[in-house]
């Protein structure tokens, strides 16, 4: 049987919007939207997910090589 949520599954990674606090701080780092990894609104980790075009997600996934939880931005496009 499959899964109707392609979000829950233990291979993709837990996905919410960046909050103001989190664009600040990568704004402090030099990181502006423009010089963000894209992310298109219909990627299968986010599709089901309510976002919009031009929103920045903040991702969570386990480091294989340390195994805390790191966080990582995508901008959304089209």
């Amino acid at each position: 049987m499959s899964n109707p949520h392609s979000t829950v599954h233990y291979l993709v990674p837990r996905a919410e919007l960046a909050s103001d606090e989190d664009l600040k701080k990568l704004s402090e780092r030099g990181i502006t939207k423009s010089k963000l990894p894209l992310i298109r609104k219909q990627d299968p980790g986010i599709k089901d997910l309510s976002f919009s075009v031009g929103q920045v997600v903040k991702f969570y996934r386990q480091s294989q090589v340390t195994g805390k939880e790191e966080e990582f931005f995508r901008l959304i496009v089209e």
